[in-house]
């Protein structure tokens, strides 16, 4: 075994180590937390309220601890700025997607429900009540069902 070299006489007036970095607030892990947990609640069903909820508590969140980092009076602003982002990106692709889908129903509605009127009417006299579906949701039925299940969950 090997001898470690001696230590040299500590001084008088030593005062110890300086200190690092405040450490990290709880409000900005919260919001770190809150928007990841936003984009990993987006995939589960009939949970789109929540994320909703959770993007904007840590885009909050988020704003209040980055204040205190500037302050002085608390850490962690990498933890506050990434609760932000996600927050802010959540809420821009849901706002989005929320706007595609609007944009839509004004767009198709008019035409999905003389369609379903249609079927209706076909059934009523014995026809057929298959559904035709017009030129114009060919290719925009696959994008409307992947917009759907994304949105209205």
């Amino acid at each position: 075994m090997s001898q470690m070299p001696p230590m040299p006489p500590m001084q008088p007036n030593y005062q110890g180590p300086m200190p690092g970095a405040n450490q990290p607030t709880g409000m900005a892990v919260a919001s770190m937390v809150l928007g990841i947990c936003s984009f990993a609640l987006c995939w589960i069903p009939y949970l789109n309220f929540v994320t909703w909820i959770t993007a904007i508590l840590a885009l909050i969140l988020g704003m209040v601890a980055r204040s205190k980092v500037k302050q002085g009076t608390g850490g962690g602003g990498g933890m506050a700025t990434a609760g932000m982002v996600l927050g802010i990106v959540y809420l821009s692709l849901a706002l989005l997607g929320l706007l595609l889908v609007i944009l839509g129903f004004s767009m198709f509605g008019s035409a999905w429900n003389k369609a379903i009127n249609d079927a209706q009417k076909r059934q009523q006299q014995g026809g057929s009540s298959m559904l035709p579906v017009p030129d114009a949701f060919e290719h925009v039925s696959a994008i409307w069902n992947i917009l759907g299940s994304l949105i209205w969950r």
